[in-house]
């Protein structure tokens, strides 16, 4: 229902600019999920590892998206219902990107037995 929602205003509605870090953000989070299930399956650390890596991506492309959406609410009011679906959107999209993350970091867990959570680096952990 909500998808639906926000496709007829996106379809009733000019984009605000044209879509360039939301479908970037959205092949993201779909390749770090695939990959994710692939370490998962075939119990692959060195790939869980990468997705891992590839996080921070996700996050910069939606403080990226975010960034710019408020600079649009800031300056024309009659924007700001459009701006806030994109902005959930990437939200989403990031969201599918950590979870990738939290089955990669079990998969390294299960394989080699090191907890990774939250990026730590070796020398960082106790």
């Amino acid at each position: 229902m909500l998808i639906i929602t926000r496709t007829r205003i996106f379809s009733t509605k000019a984009l605000l600019k044209p879509l360039i870090d939301t479908p970037r953000i959205a092949e993201e989070a779909i390749a770090m999920l695939k990959d994710s299930i692939k370490a998962f399956v075939e119990e692959d650390a060195r790939l869980a590892k990468r997705v891992c890596e590839r996080d921070q991506v996700v996050d910069d492309l939606r403080n990226q998206i975010l960034r710019e959406l408020v600079t649009y609410m800031s300056s024309d009011p009659t924007t700001i219902e459009r701006s806030i679906h994109l902005i959930r959107i990437s939200q989403n999209l990031e969201r599918i990107a950590d979870l990738s993350t939290n089955i990669c970091e079990d998969v390294i867990y299960m394989v080699e037995g090191r907890v990774i959570q939250h990026h730590k680096n070796e020398k960082d952990r106790p």
